[in-house]
């Protein structure tokens, strides 16, 4: 079996660099000719809710995971912390098209696949967040049931749009004034072997924490595609290694 994946994308519109990279990464030869497709989550910079009206905003992207589907290939669509509770946005847009839903899985958390007898933990990547109380407070709340329901019952899409254009600027800045590179590689990177050892996994794949990464430590394998926008990479398994993929 073959599989590529991408996280962290961030697209906020339809054009935009981000919207750019990830029709790079669908028309990749490699991703064409692999069997399943891994979306781990933040592919959007904001995607909250179960409005079909995502589906006419990123009508691009929805078109390549048709085009994909009808193809043969299984995708599978990890949340992450900039796209949740859209579970219902997939399912629209699966009936929609009338597309075969057995090439479709939709997570909310990571996930554990034996895959030619590795056996690989695919996750957008908080799990390595562990120790960030102030991320768990939040991710408890926008995880929530009643947050669910606040914004698909009570706020009109246009509107969720606007506060999530001033929520993602509001973050990007805060990320800006706070983030050290070296210290959360050595953080995140301890962390991954936290979290292989606790899913009795051979290879972990993440996101979240927009860091490139390969490593092997002691024959356990984590790979990390970064930040797409800045890195140009996915990661790709070709049915015996797994490895960083270039997108251009």
């Amino acid at each position: 079996m073959k599989f590529s994946c991408i996280s962290d994308v961030h697209i906020k519109k339809t054009g935009d660099p981000a919207s750019e990279v990830i029709q790079l990464f669908f028309s990749n030869t490699f991703v064409k000719e692999s069997d399943a497709i891994f979306l781990l989550g933040d592919i959007f910079d904001f995607m909250i809710g179960g409005h079909k009206g995502f589906v006419k905003t990123y009508e691009f992207f929805f078109k390549e995971l048709a085009t994909c589907i009808n193809n043969g290939q299984k995708i599978y669509v990890f949340e992450g912390n900039h796209d949740f509770h859209v579970e219902k946005v997939y399912n629209y847009f699966l009936e929609k098209e009338n597309l075969d839903k057995s090439k479709f899985e939709f997570s909310r958390v990571g996930k554990n696949l034996e895959i030619d007898g590795k056996n690989i933990y695919f996750c957008h990547g908080d799990d390595l967040d562990f120790d960030n109380p102030y991320y768990q407070r939040w991710k408890k709340i926008y995880s929530s049931l009643p947050f669910k329901l606040f914004v698909e019952k009570l706020l009109p899409y246009n509107i969720l749009m606007k506060l999530g254009e001033k929520a993602a600027g509001n973050s990007k800045r805060r990320g800006k004034k706070v983030f050290d590179y070296t210290k959360a590689q050595q953080r995140y990177r301890k962390n991954a072997m936290h979290v292989i050892q606790e899913q009795s996994c051979d290879i972990l794949v993440f996101g979240h924490t927009h860091i490139k990464e390969e490593q092997t430590v002691n024959g356990k394998q984590y790979i990390n595609n970064g930040f797409p926008i800045k890195d140009k990479t996915f990661v790709h398994y070709d049915g015996k290694t797994i490895g960083l993929k270039s997108l251009v």
